[in-house]
């Protein structure tokens, strides 16, 4: 990376770091935008854009931490806020967050709580089920992912968020983590890329979107796909050319971490201006989630680790 380059880079990070603290609510935590209900979504998207000046920001992590885990229940599932009862499949957030602070116990009491977790197909389909299926998605309904909440169907951006977080906290792939690769792989588009779910409705081909295709790919990297596999390869080229047609701030930010962490020059320059030109809408609208994802993948440019220092 040439010195310049090195230098803007560094610049973009420190002013979306600057940026968090004052967008913190009064409960220590962040919502997805500065003055909002907070969330555990951006807060523990926050804590980790944190860590790579963990000194500094001390309090507002351990305060994030705190937050993160009063959203755990006494029945070990976990809801979005304090409060909610619901279980969600936003605790693989929770997990990153907790892992990278160094919250290793809790972190992985939550892994155990997200291998317990299973969607409504399993145990219950039948040969019907299976020929419906492929008649109507062409799915594979035996590959098991992860749903948004339990017993229900299983969906991409839930699935990879938590193989991500479970590969991150060292566990090996097998058994579930095996499975929710194979799940991706069946679910993966003609394009190449990733929707929410579906690749098919009868004869119609379904197009893959940046934020899933962000997600699935993260989710197979750490699990130790080669970038020149088939689903990775065809996966980045999607990701790469979606560039140019990207409009969301959130697309724009995780698209660019994506191909950070794999090490793509594709638009690279582009998706640089367009974060720090823009500074990813967290100047106008106060954006905590965005911002938290642009500090990551200028760390990830930087040849840091943006999970955890």
């Amino acid at each position: 990376m040439a010195p310049r380059d090195e230098k803007k880079i560094k610049e973009a990070l420190s002013a979306a770091q600057s940026c968090l603290p004052n967008l913190m609510n009064k409960d220590g935590a962040w919502g997805y935008q500065g003055g909002e209900q907070s969330f555990l979504e951006p807060t523990a998207l926050v804590l980790l854009a944190l860590l790579s000046q963990k000194e500094k920001h001390t309090k507002l992590i351990n305060s994030a931490c705190q937050f993160i885990t009063a959203c755990r229940h006494g029945d070990g599932s976990w809801g979005i806020k304090p409060g909610d009862r619901g279980g969600t499949w936003m605790v693989a957030y929770a997990i990153l967050a907790l892992y990278g602070a160094r919250r290793t116990e809790a972190a992985l009491s939550a892994c155990q709580y997200v291998l317990t977790i299973r969607d409504g197909y399993r145990g219950n389909i039948t040969e019907e089920m299976k020929k419906a299926n492929k008649k109507i998605f062409r799915l594979d309904i035996t590959a098991h992912g992860w749903p948004y909440t339990p017993s229900t169907a299983s969906w991409v951006e839930p699935t990879a968020y938590t193989l991500l977080s479970l590969c991150r906290c060292g566990y090996p792939l097998v058994g579930r983590l095996r499975e929710a690769v194979r799940f991706l792989e069946t679910r993966q588009t003609v394009g190449g890329g990733w929707n929410y779910g579906n690749p098919w409705v009868f004869d119609k081909a379904f197009t893959p979107f940046p934020l899933p295709t962000a997600a699935a790919l993260l989710a197979l990297q750490a699990a130790g796909m080669s970038r020149e596999s088939a689903p990775c390869r065809r996966g980045l080229k999607v990701l790469e050319d979606s560039v140019p047609r990207l409009v969301s701030h959130r697309s724009i930010a995780l698209t660019a971490l994506c191909l950070a962490q794999y090490g793509s020059q594709a638009h690279r320059e582009r998706l640089l201006h367009q974060l720090c030109l823009n500074k990813a809408g967290w100047l106008s609208r106060g954006d905590a989630l965005v911002t938290a994802l642009a500090c990551l993948t200028f760390t990830s440019m930087l040849g840091g680790d943006p999970f955890g220092p």
